[in-house]
């Protein structure tokens, strides 16, 4: 009965058709609910109830009777509530389309475990992920070359929008990539709802204001990058509750107060660039006791103080060490002199002491000198130049 002009309510009657196969009804001109029996009729192959009103929510149990279900549309209407889980016991569906509804909450991990699903059309809907997309689309108050403007629209599913990357079968934002777009604003709160994410990264901006306590409820995250912007304000402690983070850069930023204990606890990180800020306090003693995959270590150009930690030794796989020029006191500790994989180290500018056992040396490559004491025997200092460069403070 598609594409003419019918009114009204669908019939519960139709839902003791105990034979249907196929049931269309789209392009008309439905109301209310759709009857709770239709989805219990198991010959069912098809249901397309797309382009009307139909009001309502879908039932909780909507695939648990349809067992050869292979098309279920529909798209256009008026329905809310959450989108069922149990639309992963549909084991035949090939096509699935909700767009333009009122849907809110997430996507099941259950559509995921859909083994035959080619086609799978959420746009459109108040989606948990879309939601916090388009909320951050809300913050940009700068965005001179239109690639959000254009990009990010409901009209589209927002895993085709610029710089997103979904799973491919659950269809939840995993990555976020927004570097070297020239955009600016603040950083959305509702990005902390993208519970799926793995890497956020917004580096080469314009941002502003604070980085949002919400970013710690992200528990998949394993990159942060937001180098190179203006943010300001503290980091927050939500960020050392993210267990799985392995990579995480703030450097070049306006962000002040001390750094987070917690961070240091992370074991999985590899990298921490906090370098050019106005970071202050001092660094934890057991700054390593914890950090068995830290690589690259730089904080260097901040008002850091008190001693260098003899627990850096302990950071064994650590090839680059940056601290200069912050107000680090006392003397080098021998411990770094353990660290056979350091490459590259860092320490002018600070108020160290007992300078009379420092030599200087130079690696070819660097902006700076080396400072280092004689008795630390690092046999492999001379590193590549392109790394130096890199990292030369």
């Amino acid at each position: 009965m598609q594409d003419n002009e019918l009114n009204g309510s669908i019939p519960t009657s139709l839902g003791f058709l105990e034979n249907l196969q196929k049931l269309s009804l789209s392009n008309n001109r439905l109301y209310g609910e759709v009857p709770n029996r239709v989805f219990n009729l198991s010959f069912l192959t098809g249901i397309d109830l797309g382009r009307n009103s139909l009001s309502g929510s879908l039932p909780t149990d909507v695939c648990n009777n349809l067992p050869n279900m292979e098309r279920l549309r529909i798209s256009y209407n008026q329905i809310s509530g959450n989108i069922p889980p149990s639309l992963g016991a549909c084991r035949k569906l090939q096509l699935l389309s909700l767009v333009n509804n009122k849907f809110s909450g997430s996507i099941p991990i259950e559509i995921g475990n859909l083994p035959k699903l080619q086609k799978l059309y959420l746009q459109g809907n108040n989606l948990i992920d879309e939601h916090a997309l388009l909320a951050f689309k809300s913050q940009i108050t700068s965005d001179p070359n239109n690639i959000l403007a254009k990009n990010w629209s409901q009209g589209t599913s927002f895993c085709n929008w610029v710089g997103i990357t979904c799973g491919r079968r659950h269809q939840r934002v995993i990555n976020l990539n927004l570097a070297y777009m020239g955009i600016g604003g603040t950083i959305a709160k509702e990005i902390g709802a993208l519970s799926f994410l793995r890497s956020l990264i917004i580096s080469n901006n314009s941002f502003l204001g604070f980085i949002p306590d919400e970013i710690g409820n992200l528990s998949q995250l394993q990159e942060i990058e937001m180098q190179e912007n203006e943010l300001n304000g503290s980091i927050p402690t939500s960020l050392g509750f993210l267990e799985n983070l392995q990579k995480l850069n703030l450097s070049n930023n306006r962000l002040y107060g001390e750094v987070p204990n917690r961070v240091f606890n992370l074991s999985f990180l590899t990298v921490i660039d906090l370098g050019h800020n106005s970071l202050s306090g001092s660094l934890p003693t057991d700054i390593c006791n914890n950090l068995p995959n830290m690589e690259w270590l730089r904080i260097s150009y901040n008002q850091i103080s008190g001693n260098i930690p003899p627990s850096l030794g302990a950071c064994r796989k650590l090839q680059l060490l940056s601290l200069g020029y912050n107000k680090f006191s006392g003397s080098i500790p021998i411990e770094i002199g353990n660290l056979s994989k350091l490459r590259s180290l860092y320490l002018l500018g600070n108020n160290l002491i007992d300078t009379s056992t420092i030599e200087q040396l130079n690696i070819h490559g660097a902006r700076g000198k080396i400072l280092m004491p004689k008795q630390l025997k690092i046999q492999n200092l001379e590193v590549a130049p392109s790394i130096i460069r890199h990292f030369a403070i």
